[in-house]
């Protein structure tokens, strides 16, 4: 009897790793099919001397000043070892050959960005938040923006709830929601690695009000991009390895989130854009192995893919493909008139037409 319950139970944990690792593996793109690349055109943005912005993961508009923020860093020289410190530029959205300018302030000396959010005041007074991986705790960067669209570095927040973030979205002055991708931080040993090996779905939302960090959002797979609507009543969160997009309802006194829809997106979600007509557009990952593989080796190329969501659907409508040759690991889609600017975590920016 004893025997025939152990060869029982052996056969349940087989299968149920077997059924974790099909999971796993289809949550990372393994069975997806790609597209035909799309006919468009594709312009590498690049700097005032021609040199690459490798790492360009994120994007903020002024629409005011009509200028676009870029962050950009090296992952792969910083993962060598290398004494790399991150870097912002600046485009102007009347420049025709939108050429970027840096226009990094000295402060703060270890600076190593990731996802930015531009908030302007009712009064007019604009900041750059951005996020700064500059170990070993994890901060967000404030930078008063100039009249000149120059930056001046006004303030570092740091919280005991900041453990690996990835993306933010401000909402009033220093408050703002912002995503753990991971439960635990990076190099933290075993329990990183069972994230990312079994997809544990320890990832979470926090709320900063101003004083302290509160998680908002639990057990997210791998929570990305966030995005908040233009009235104010609704965050938009990606999870990367679900491939879904979370809608939830915020309640804005306190900041508490409430769910609300859960949306299959069909990829790898990254940031996200809200539009003028509340749709979001969101740029991500097809078969997100290939981006992982990508890290490794600059040349292998990872598909890319935008899609367009029309919340009241909801309906997921793909604007974008490319088998990597042209733009490569995409991680977001922010629309600019008849184009869209397209991030690259490894790789530099790239300004692609809309599809007609």
């Amino acid at each position: 009897m004893i025997f025939r319950l152990l060869k029982a139970l052996a056969v349940v944990l087989v299968l149920a790793g077997v059924a974790l690792y099909v999971n796993v593996r289809a949550e990372l793109g393994q069975f997806a099919q790609i597209g035909s690349p799309t006919d468009v055109s594709v312009q590498v943005v690049r700097d005032e001397a021609g040199g690459s912005l490798d790492g360009a993961e994120d994007a903020a508009v002024d629409w005011v000043g009509r200028r676009v923020y870029i962050p950009a860093f090296d992952r792969r020289a910083a993962a060598a070892g290398k004494p790399v410190r991150g870097h912002i530029f600046v485009v102007s959205l009347d420049d025709p050959e939108f050429r970027a300018r840096e226009i990094t302030p000295a402060e703060p000396e270890v600076f190593f960005p990731h996802g930015t959010d531009l908030f302007r005041e009712p009064g007019g007074a604009a900041s750059l938040y951005v996020i700064n991986h500059r170990g070993p705790s994890e901060a967000v960067e404030i930078f008063d923006l100039n009249d000149d669209g120059t930056l001046r570095h006004r303030e570092t927040i740091s919280d005991s709830g900041f453990i690996s973030l990835n993306d933010l979205v401000v909402v009033a002055p220093r408050r703002f929601y912002v995503s753990n991708d991971h439960g635990h931080a990076p190099g933290s040993g075993f329990r990183r690695d069972l994230e990312d090996r079994f997809h544990t779905r320890e990832a979470n939302v926090v709320y900063f009000d101003g004083n302290v960090a509160t998680p908002v959002a639990k057990w997210l797979n791998l929570a990305d991009g966030v995005a908040m609507s233009h009235d104010g009543r609704e965050i938009y969160v990606t999870e990367l390895w679900g491939r879904t997009l979370r809608v939830y309802e915020r309640n804005e006194q306190t900041g508490a989130l409430t769910p609300k829809k859960k949306i299959p997106l069909g990829f790898g979600g990254d940031n996200i854009a809200v539009d003028t007509d509340g749709s979001l557009w969101i740029g991500g990952h097809p078969q997100l192995y290939k981006s992982i593989k990508r890290f490794a080796d600059p040349s292998y190329p990872a598909p890319s893919q935008v899609a367009r969501v029309d919340l009241a659907g909801p309906n997921v409508a793909t604007l974008f493909w490319d088998d990597g040759t042209r733009v490569s690991a995409a991680t977001g889609a922010i629309p600019l008139g008849d184009k869209m600017l397209l991030g690259s975590a490894f790789g530099p920016p790239t300004l692609v037409g809309i599809p007609k």
